[in-house]
């Protein structure tokens, strides 16, 4: 392929990108690997870079809102760390985690960290 073919190509693949065609799709189109066709776009300022995950996880093998349900668990019942834990199948550490991290944030848990600074 020559270079004018190739340029010519990457026009194409841009204007695909354009219309909103998917990568993948894009890719088998023309027979490229569906990464080189993502640095095409992302080069041509086609497409835009993969943003952080805000939603539905909050890290490896975390779901969202874990950390919400602890902290409903620990204002709603006298439960035990141990109790919670177990409810919400997760570790009693982690309700520590989120209690400690509470506390420090300046939540007020009644009955729980009302006197600790």
């Amino acid at each position: 392929m020559t270079h004018i073919e190739r340029h010519e190509q990457r026009k194409s693949i841009c204007a695909a990108l354009r219309a909103g065609q998917e990568i993948t799709d894009v890719a088998a189109q023309f027979g490229l690997n569906a990464r080189y066709v993502r640095q095409i776009g992302l080069f041509a300022d086609v497409i835009q870079p993969n943003q952080p995950k805000t939603r539905g996880t909050q890290g490896p093998g975390k779901p969202y809102g874990q950390a919400v349900a602890i902290l409903a668990a620990l204002l709603n019942t006298s439960d035990s760390h141990s109790a919670i834990a177990r409810k919400l199948n997760m570790t009693r550490q982690r309700v520590s985690q989120v209690m400690q991290e509470a506390t420090t944030a300046g939540i007020v848990i009644p009955g729980r960290n009302e006197c600790q600074p």
